[in-house]
C-alpha cells in the first residue's frame, strides 16, 4: 500500500482506534470499547450504545487494511498501521 492509498483510507475514527491500540497493545475487543468510551465521553447515550458495533466494524476494516493484527483475540498495530498513524499525526 503506497502513501496515497494510506491517506485515502485515513479517517478520524480509524486513527483514534489505531492510537488506542498503539498506546496499549494487546487489548481485546471489550477493552478497546472501554478505552474508546473513555476518550469520547461527550457522546449521547444513543451513540454510546452503538460503540461496540462500531468498534467491531472498525476492527474489521483495520484488519482488512492490514493496519492491525489479531492474535488470541488481542489487537496490535502492524508496521503499516504505524505508518498510517504517523501520516495522520503529521497531516494535522
Amino acid at each position: 500500500m503506497n502513501d496515497a492509498m494510506i491517506r485515502r483510507h485515513l479517517s478520524g475514527t480509524r486513527v483514534l482506534l489505531l492510537d488506542i491500540i498503539d498506546a496499549q497493545p494487546g487489548l481485546d475487543r471489550n477493552q478497546l470499547v472501554l478505552q474508546w468510551s473513555k476518550r469520547r465521553t461527550s457522546v449521547s447515550e444513543r451513540v454510546a450504545a452503538r460503540v461496540p458495533r462500531m468498534i467491531d466494524q472498525l476492527l474489521w476494516e483495520l484488519e482488512n487494511l492490514d493496519w492491525v493484527t489479531r492474535r488470541d483475540g488481542r489487537f496490535a498495530a502492524t508496521e503499516l498501521g504505524q505508518r498510517a498513524r504517523s501520516f495522520a499525526h503529521a497531516d494535522r
